[in-house]
C-alpha cells in the first residue's frame, strides 16, 4: 500500500474544505472542524490558501452583547468562469457559466460537424477564444473548458475523443491536441448523454435527491447517460448506456431484418423523425414498448428517476405518459420511479460540460490557477488527465 505524503494530504483536506463551504455557500472555521475532524492550525492554513485564490471571503467578527460575532466563509462563485461545449453532429453549443453553474453566455451555431472536421475546429477555437476573452476582460478567467461529443469515451483513451469508428471524417483530427496546444487549461472531454445525465445529477428538478440517475438523449443519435451512486457510469469501455440499440418489438423482425434493425429504440426514432407528427399510432405504440424496455433498466439498476431530453419532434409530455402506460403494465414494483422530461432546455449538454470541470474543481484544487502566476506551467497528462506540469 503506497503511502501519503504530507504535500498530497495537504491537498485532499484542501479539497475536502473547499468542497465543504461550496456546498453550504456559508460556514464558519469550527463547523468545518467540527465536520471533517480538522484541527484549527490545519483549517486556518487551508482557508489562507482559499482566500489567495478567491474563492473564499471573511464576513463577519467584531464585537457583539453576548461576546464576539463568528466569521464565516463565503464561498465567491463569480471569481472565475467555467466553459462548456456540446459537439452535435450538425451543431455546436456553447455555454459560460460561474461556480454556481449560472449561465452567463450561450451560443448556439449550425455546422456540419460530423462531416467537415476543419470548419467544426475553426468554429470551435473562433466562439472559445472569443468567450475567453470576453470572462477576462469581466474579471472572471475560465479555468477550464468541458467539451462533450457524439460518440463513447473510452474512460483510458482520452487521447482520441472523436471516434473515427463514429466518425469516420475526423480520422485524421485530434481535437484534444488542438485545443491543448491552444488553450492552456485543464480540458475533459466526455460523451454527451453521459454530460446530460451529469447535468440533471447537480441542476435538474431533483437536484440532491436523487442519485440514481438515467438520462436519455432523443433525436438522430440516441443514447443515455447513466449516474449510479452519484457518479457518472461509464463501464470498462465507454460503451454504456447504448439504448439505441435496445429490442423495442420482436415481431417487427421479419420486416426490419433487410434493414439490418430489429424493431430497436433507434429504428423506431428515426421513423418518428422521418414521418413528424403524421403517424400517432406508430409514436403510441413505439413509446409504449419504450416504457415495456424501461422495465429492464430500471430492474437491472434500481434508478431514482429516468429524465428524456433531446431533440424530439414529438411533446415530452406526451412521450412519457405512454411510456408510463408500459412500465404500469410490466413494471408493478417500479411505479415510485420519477419519469420525466428534461427542464434543462437545449443547452443541457453544455451545462454539464461546464458542470464537469466544475466537478473535478471541487475535487482537484490545482484546476484553478495558482494566484499572483504569470504565465501557467505547460500541461502534461497525468492520471487520466491533463493538468500543469
Amino acid at each position: 500500500m503506497e503511502s501519503i505524503d504530507s504535500s498530497e494530504m495537504r491537498q485532499i483536506n484542501s479539497n475536502l474544505v473547499l468542497k465543504l463551504i461550496w456546498q453550504r455557500s456559508e460556514i464558519s472555521r469550527s463547523e468545518i472542524a467540527r465536520l471533517t475532524g480538522m484541527s484549527r492550525s490545519t483549517i486556518s492554513a487551508i482557508v489562507s490558501d482559499l482566500i489567495a485564490l478567491r474563492l473564499v471571503v471573511e464576513e463577519g467578527g467584531g464585537q457583539v452583547k453576548s461576546g464576539r460575532r463568528p466569521i464565516n466563509l463565503h464561498f465567491q462563485h463569480e471569481t472565475y468562469s467555467l466553459m462548456g461545449i456540446d459537439i452535435g453532429l450538425q451543431h455546436l453549443t456553447f455555454v459560460v457559466s460561474d461556480l454556481r453553474g449560472q449561465i452567463l453566455s450561450k451560443d448556439v451555431q449550425p455546422c456540419d460537424v460530423s462531416g467537415d472536421p476543419e470548419s467544426a475546429i475553426a468554429l470551435i477555437q473562433k466562439h472559445a477564444d472569443k468567450e475567453i476573452e470576453a470572462a477576462a476582460n469581466a474579471g472572471r478567467d475560465v479555468i477550464g473548458i468541458g467539451i462533450g461529443v457524439p460518440c463513447p469515451v473510452h474512460p483510458k483513451r482520452m487521447q482520441s475523443p472523436m471516434s473515427a469508428d463514429y466518425l469516420p471524417a475526423w480520422k485524421a483530427f485530434d481535437l484534444l491536441d488542438v485545443m491543448v496546444k491552444r488553450y492552456q487549461m485543464p480540458i475533459f472531454f466526455e460523451n454527451d448523454a453521459n454530460l446530460g445525465a451529469l447535468a440533471e445529477l447537480w441542476w435538474g428538478r431533483d437536484r440532491g435527491e436523487s442519485t440514481n440517475i438515467a438520462f436519455v438523449k432523443l433525436g438522430a443519435q440516441v443514447g443515455a447517460g447513466l449516474i449510479i451512486d452519484g457518479k457518472i457510469h461509464r463501464g470498462s469501455r465507454g460503451m454504456t448506456g447504448e439504448i439505441g440499440q435496445v429490442i423495442l418489438n420482436l415481431s417487427d423482425k421479419p420486416e426490419m431484418i433487410a434493414k439490418g434493425s430489429f424493431g430497436t429504440v433507434q429504428s423506431w426514432i428515426d421513423a418518428v423523425i422521418a414521418k413528424g407528427v403524421s403517424s400517432e399510432d406508430l409514436f403510441d405504440e413505439g413509446a409504449f414498448f419504450l416504457g415495456v424496455g424501461l422495465c429492464n433498466l430500471l430492474s437491472l439498476l434500481d434508478l431514482d428517476e429516468v429524465v428524456f431530453g433531446g431533440n424530439f419532434p414529438q411533446p415530452g409530455e406526451r412521450l412519457i405518459e405512454r411510456m408510463k402506460e408500459g412500465v404500469k403494465l410490466f413494471g408493478a414494483n417500479k411505479q415510485d420511479v420519477t419519469l420525466s422530461w428534461s427542464q434543462l432546455g437545449d443547452s443541457q449538454i453544455a451545462v454539464g460540460a461546464a458542470t464537469m470541470v466544475l466537478e473535478r474543481a471541487l475535487n482537484d484544487i490545482s484546476v484553478f490557477p495558482e494566484p499572483r502566476k504569470a504565465k501557467p506551467a505547460p500541461l502534461v497528462w497525468k492520471g487520466g488527465r491533463f493538468i500543469h506540469g
